[in-house]
């Protein structure tokens, strides 16, 4: 599910932020605009150099994360720097002892086959047994290693697991640690300056904030792919539709938005005809209206002083997760917690 929904998903988090009222745009030559996306990428590289040399796991995969890809002629496609496969490699080996670095390992070796992960799978089955979304990350590894036995001991893991991960959030929160006592590096200081005259708040911040979200949305992978291939529509055998009902209930409750609202329509669907699903209806237009408020809040706030600054909000999601932390910006502008009982959420595609 790599890509699929998360940049509306960044748009709605930071979409009042990317919209505040730009300088006048002046015309750019392309060698000029080429220029300053050169220089912000060097500066982007120092200070991920800086991170790296601490030696620290969380500090070097952030370095990694923050190194920019580059263009590779001869894939044509986009390609990590040495450096940055270097660092990433380090925090594995010295870090896979914490889950967000151990996911990370377990996604390189299906992606690279770089699998010197043992560390990282005991990680995972010890400290991350009750977090389902680790356990279909190890049931797709299992999968990828055509070892039938692994994938279904981690299946019956994730059928027992007692929460869903906001894996998003605590990509953002090491990303936001690892740079918020770091000057970030700003490639145009007078337009940023001009920035500033027409738009409350600082430039830097909201550049750091909405470059980090975005760094973290296409890293992020919260298996929901495995989940739902694991669990289809038409489930004729109870015991496998009872292991999937838990599965998905907890991915419900995650503190993720996404995951929590593939859960719950998951769910919705499954209990057609129940008296459960006017319980799961009731979540999905929670979750709806959480969210429709929370991109409305974000929105407005162009061209004034927001009453919550981009790095606030950034903290808020690393610390307490995406709808928690949507929560409480709906809190600070005065929005009630739940929709009114006449509020129907907008239609999306089926």
């Amino acid at each position: 599910m790599r890509g699929q929904g998360v940049w509306a998903m960044v748009l709605l988090v930071f979409a009042g932020m990317a919209n505040a009222q730009p300088p006048a745009e002046e015309e750019i030559a392309p060698e000029q605009l080429l220029a300053r996306i050169e220089a912000q990428n060097a500066a982007r590289l120092q200070l991920a150099r800086g991170l790296a040399a601490t030696g620290e796991p969380r500090k070097l995969y952030a370095a990694s994360l923050l190194v920019p890809m580059r263009m590779d002629l001869a894939s044509k496609g986009l390609k990590r720097e040495p450096e940055a496969d270097a660092w990433l490699a380090q925090a594995i080996a010295s870090g896979s002892t914490q889950p967000l670095i151990a996911m990370e390992a377990v996604r390189r070796c299906i992606g690279k086959d770089a699998c010197a992960i043992d560390a990282a799978v005991q990680t995972l089955q010890g400290d991350g047994a009750a977090d389902a979304g680790s356990q279909l990350l190890l049931k797709r590894l299992a999968e990828h290693r055509k070892d039938a036995a692994q994938a279904a001991q981690a299946w019956q893991r994730a059928t027992q697991a007692t929460r869903y991960g906001d894996s998003l959030a605590q990509l953002v929160g090491l990303l936001d640690e690892a740079t918020r006592d770091v000057p970030w590096p700003v490639s145009d200081a007078a337009r940023a300056a001009e920035w500033e005259q027409r738009n409350g708040g600082s430039y830097a911040d909201q550049e750091r904030a909405i470059t980090l979200f975005g760094i973290a949305a296409t890293v992020w992978m919260p298996e929901l792919k495995t989940a739902f291939d694991a669990c289809p529509k038409d489930i004729g055998e109870p015991a496998r539709r009872q292991a999937c009902e838990r599965v998905f209930s907890v991915m419900a409750d995650s503190t993720s938005n996404a995951v929590a609202q593939a859960g719950a329509r998951w769910m919705f669907e499954a209990s057609a005809g129940t008296p459960a699903q006017s319980r799961w209806e009731a979540r999905r237009r929670l979750l709806a209206w959480i969210s429709v408020r929370a991109s409305g809040v974000l929105g407005s706030e162009e061209g004034t002083a927001p009453k919550v600054s981009p790095a606030d909000y950034m903290r808020w999601i690393g610390d307490d997760g995406e709808l928690p932390a949507m929560r409480r910006l709906l809190a600070v502008h005065g929005i009630a917690a739940e929709p009114p009982a006449d509020w129907q959420p907008p239609s999306t595609p089926q």
